[in-house]
């Protein structure tokens, strides 16, 4: 479970886990954040575009989601570096990924 790249939009940074690419894939991936977060699963929520589950780490509000465009990602709030930091210490980058994308829509 290694990031395979990340973003930044006006919602936040974007975690994403290409390994996690279809919807079928989000009750995983949750488990695995759960695990490895040790936190309990946050519970899924179906919207008209995409799947969210909210989770508070590091004193953080962060979204596990799933959308078509992204696969199964972890946004964190914009200003908050030192969250993604530990999140990237944590679950490990794959090979090659760089720098944060801005304004990436």
């Amino acid at each position: 479970m290694k990031i395979t790249y990340k973003f930044n939009n006006d919602n936040g940074t974007y975690l994403c886990f290409g390994e996690f690419e279809y919807e079928e894939d989000f009750p995983r991936f949750l488990a695995g954040i759960s695990e490895r977060f040790n936190i309990t699963e946050p519970e899924p929520r179906q919207g008209p575009y995409s799947v969210t589950a909210d989770f508070v780490w590091l004193e953080s509000n962060l979204i596990a989601m799933f959308h078509e465009d992204t696969g199964c990602c972890i946004v964190v709030p914009i200003d908050s570096s030192k969250v993604v930091e530990e999140i990237e210490r944590l679950m490990g980058k794959a090979k090659g990924v760089g720098p944060i994308i801005d304004n990436l829509a």
